[in-house]
C-alpha cells in the first residue's frame, strides 16, 4: 500500500492521470485478507470511462465486504 500510495501522489501531482485503488471498497481493513490492487489512468486515454467503470465495478465484486477466515 505504500507504494499505491506513493504512486498516487505522483499522479495527483499531474492532472492528466487518475489514481483508482479498491481500498474505499473494503469496509474492515483490520480483517482484509486479499491483495490491494490500484491502477493508473490517463485522463487523455480513449478508453478511459470504460476502464474506470469495468476496474470499479471488479472491485465492488472481488473486494467489498469479502473477509477470509
Amino acid at each position: 500500500m505504500k507504494l499505491f500510495r506513493r504512486l498516487y501522489r505522483i499522479a495527483n501531482k499531474n492532472a492528466q492521470f487518475v489514481f483508482l485503488t479498491n481500498e474505499h471498497f473494503i469496509l474492515n481493513h483490520q480483517e482484509y485478507k486479499m491483495d490491494y490492487i490500484g491502477i493508473i489512468i490517463k485522463t487523455a486515454s480513449p478508453n478511459y470511462t470504460n476502464i474506470v467503470r469495468t476496474f470499479t465495478k471488479f472491485c465492488h465484486e472481488n473486494s467489498y465486504q469479502k473477509i477470509t477466515h
